[in-house]
């Protein structure tokens, strides 16, 4: 199908797994550093209060909180996926957490944000600043207390681990410089 056809779009997708008799899908809330939501946690943190990704023109995919209720209308049970320490994509200028705080990024021997052993696509955020763990668990919190989902996925397979050991995986920010 093309770009017109109805099956690929948010809306023709949920209509095939509903007919299809499918009884739950999983929906991104957290992918690649970008939510699909407003969030009142991410806010509190941002400079100034100001979201730059809350704008469309930032938005991947369709927001969300309207998946999660089209979803339920069809009768399927939405499930909420948070990638956990992703902050966002090398390769793409759309704001993420990553460059919200890029102080949280996990940094190579330059000081520079880096991405882990074999994985150059993604930059992470470095779990040792008390405030990664401490946002990640504020936005599953927020995710399933404002959205009717049926389960929360936290996902780490984003994270992938260098497959030799000389590809490391130090990191060299903030946090585990003072450790």
């Amino acid at each position: 199908g093309g770009v017109d056809d109805p099956a690929q779009t948010g809306e023709g997708l949920l209509e095939l797994l509903a007919a299809a008799r499918f009884d739950s899908l999983i929906l991104p809330a957290l992918s690649d550093g970008a939510l699909r939501f407003e969030s009142q946690s991410c806010r509190e943190r941002a400079r100034g209060g100001r979201l730059p990704w809350s704008r469309k023109e930032f938005r991947q995919g369709e927001p969300f909180p309207e998946t999660v209720l089209k979803a339920r209308e069809r009768g399927l049970r939405p499930w909420a996926q948070i990638e956990l320490l992703t902050g966002g994509r090398v390769d793409l200028p759309a704001p993420c957490l990553a460059r919200m705080r890029p102080r949280w990024t996990q940094r190579n021997a330059l000081g520079r944000p880096s991405p882990i052993g074999a994985d150059t696509e993604r930059l992470f955020l470095c779990p040792n600043f008390p405030e990664v763990p401490r946002l990640f668990s504020d936005i599953a919190v927020e995710t399933v207390l404002r959205h009717p989902v049926t389960a929360l996925v936290l996902d780490a397979r984003a994270l992938r681990l260098p497959e030799r050991p000389e590809e490391g995986l130090d990191c060299l920010c903030f946090a585990c410089q003072e450790a």
